[in-house]
């Protein structure tokens, strides 16, 4: 057995201590930065190359590690899962000795590592055939939490159906892949296969709630190795997500750099033929549509002035922003996981269909949106119904694209469209809310700038595809409360946000929307927390019992059986003085106390019994003043009024 020790500086002067053993020809290198129960690395490599691993991690401002790396390996024996023909003409078999070469990592090298490190968290990670080894790690051993496959041979025939139906052993917290944007452009037909292999090891990953990552770096399979690999393991310890981009190009990649706005990066090597034709006509035509008095003036512009002058473009280049809306589905220059995905479950939760949309989200939102079953309700009072859609078309597409424009792309980017059949919509995407209520977007102030992707948001607004901040949810409720549905429910857990729409509508709820037209929309949010069983505040609560629209059995709130349909019938249309004229033309005549009541029955701001005793008392005052009634008898607070002009009531 050999031993080497040693110790090297890093960048940034931090000292590394080496050790070195040789265990029957394969060579298990362990760096060390002395950092107490920090995580480790397991590398398998084709040749030592750990101290530039660990570099370009220190680059790229990664937490602090420990790396093992292990080389001097058979590549196409020790990695192997099973044994394989030849991929390439004259080329070597595989002989599948992956399960062996695990239990020595798991059985020597570990212990070995551990003895020198102490314990910790453990990520194996590899480049090419070590990729997929990384990857196949989690199907057989518990020994690691997650996984990092940069540029992974993940093409190895029968792997990803293998990773589709097998079980892991231990479901890893993470899972890194990656890919070169040219490795699919080989002769090879076993190899072209890797993107498509590595997508479906992602949704493979992605469908156990598994953080995953497909990330795409320039070139070709053999190109910056080290880098990529850094990539990926800054990625797992960092858990910031695809954020690292190429700083500049030469004649090496040189180093990456993390930019808080992912979607305003200039993407080398991109340009206006990385673009999908269609989708740059469809956001031509939406530009078009939102801004009318500058139709003319665009058709003049070439596609690069236009998409400039519209914010998708920086300088006149490419974005990641321009990507994602617009992007080419072929051109991997994004992560894959950023996606459209639909599903459609049965009433038990059985998935009857699915559907993943790649490409530009400006086309892929309709697309998507396109294949949710709509049908049609009638809504309104017997005699006056209307006939609506269940799901108006106009607020899923919103929904999807605030979505698409809000998400957190470290988390990894796929938007997830769940339809329940014949009952709600949700849509799913990752990344925290803004620290306020879904709420107060329609009651409150407007929101200032978005605090995430706000290149990506200005560059949708540009476009003209998504309205003014903080509006897209104001207009979700609106929709709803218009067409007499109920309102949107929002689930906000850690770095996950759902929003449902509902395609149902039936009960108290649906009796009061048909029969009150005339509701406010705060009014309507009170019920529908009434409905579902939400708490409303002590104040608001009581202003829709005035209305005779909520009714409180014992202590339980609920929504009223006659729903107000007595005083709607008179008195809730038109103004407060209408209501009044009402309820004279009814009566015969009214006192101070019949007209609070009549505003109690209008109020949707929880005034209290004295306020609207003082709003009656002005409003009768005012009525006087324009000679619409008068005081036929009595006191100021027992006082009757009727109409001046007769004709007034009839």
């Amino acid at each position: 057995m050999i031993y080497v020790r040693g110790t090297i500086q890093q960048t940034g002067g931090i000292g590394l201590d080496i050790t070195r053993r040789v265990f029957g020809g394969r060579a298990v290198t362990v760096y060390s930065l002395g950092v107490d129960r920090a995580p480790t690395v397991y590398v398998s490599m084709y040749e030592e190359a750990g101290a530039a691993v660990v570099s370009r991690c220190t680059e790229l401002g990664c937490p602090a590690f420990n790396l093992v790396s292990v080389s001097g390996l058979d590549w196409n024996r020790d990695l192997s899962p099973w044994p394989a023909d030849p991929v390439m003409n004259g080329g070597e078999g595989f002989s599948g000795g992956a399960d062996d070469y695990m239990g020595f990592l798991v059985g020597d090298v570990v212990p070995y590592a551990e003895g020198i490190l102490g314990g910790g968290d453990r990520v194996i990670a590899g480049y090419s055939m070590g990729g997929l080894f990384a990857v196949y790690a989690p199907f057989v051993t518990d020994a690691f939490s997650a996984c990092v496959s940069a540029s992974g041979s993940l093409w190895y025939p029968g792997f990803a159906e293998f990773a589709e139906s097998h079980p892991f052993r231990s479901r890893p917290r993470s899972v890194y892949l990656s890919v070169g944007s040219r490795e699919h452009r080989t002769p090879n037909p076993v190899m072209r296969t890797v993107n498509d292999c590595t997508s479906r090891i992602l949704d493979r990953c992605v469908s156990e709630g598994i953080e995953a990552v497909f990330e795409t770096n320039p070139g070709n399979h053999f190109r910056d190795g080290d880098l990529r690999l850094a990539r990926g393991i800054a990625w797992t310890l960092s858990r910031r997500g695809p954020h690292y981009v190429e700083a500049r190009r030469c004649g090496t990649m040189s180093a990456p750099r993390l930019y808080e706005d992912w979607t305003g990066n200039i993407v080398n090597g991109a340009d206006i033929r990385s673009l999908d034709p269609g989708a740059v006509r469809a956001a031509r035509a939406a530009f078009c549509e939102r801004f009318p008095d500058r139709a003319e003036e665009s058709a003049q512009w070439d596609d690069v002035t236009f998409l400039s002058r519209a914010g998708v473009f920086k300088r006149g280049k490419v974005t990641v922003a321009a990507l994602i809306l617009l992007g080419k589905p072929g051109e991997r220059m994004i992560p894959s996981s950023v996606c459209i995905r639909w599903r459609l479950l049965d009433p038990d939760g059985s998935v009857i269909d699915s559907r993943t949309f790649e490409g530009p989200a400006v086309l892929t939102s309709t697309h998507a949106v396109s294949m949710i079953r709509n049908w049609s309700c009638r809504v309104g009072p017997e005699g006056s119904e209307s006939v609506v859609s269940a799901y108006r078309t106009a607020t899923l597409l919103e929904a999807v694209r605030n979505a698409v424009v809000h998400q957190d792309y470290g988390l990894g980017g796929t938007v997830e469209i769940v339809e329940r059949e014949n009952e709600s919509v949700t849509v799913i995407s990752m990344g925290s809310f803004p620290d306020r209520s879904p709420e107060s977007f329609v009651t409150g102030p407007p929101p200032g700038a978005p605090r995430r992707n706000a290149f990506l948001y200005n560059a949708m607004a540009g476009l003209g595809i998504i309205p003014a901040a903080g509006s897209g949810i104001r207009s979700m409720y609106l929709s709803q409360a218009h067409r007499r549905f109920p309102m949107p429910d929002f689930d906000i857990l850690g770095e996950r946000v759902a929003v449902r729409l509902s395609g149902l509508r039936g009960g108290s709820y649906a009796r009061v929307m048909d029969l009150r037209g005339d509701l406010d929309l705060k009014s309507v949010m009170d019920l529908d927390r009434v409905a579902k069983n939400r708490y409303v505040p002590d104040r608001r609560l009581k202003a829709l019992v005035r209305r005779g629209l909520v009714e409180m059995i014992g202590d339980l709130p609920c929504i009223a059986s006659g729903a107000g349909q007595e005083v709607a019938s008179a008195y809730t249309s038109g103004t407060d003085q209408d209501a009044v004229m009402g309820l004279i033309r009814s009566k015969g005549y009214v006192t101070r106390s019949d007209v609070a009541e009549v505003l109690a029955s209008r109020d949707g701001k929880g005034l209290t019994e004295e306020q609207l005793r003082v709003k009656a008392t002005n409003l009768l005052q005012t009525m006087r003043k324009a000679g619409m009634v008068r005081k036929a008898d009595g006191s100021t607070r027992s006082a009757r009024y009727i109409a001046s002009d007769p004709s007034r009531s009839d």
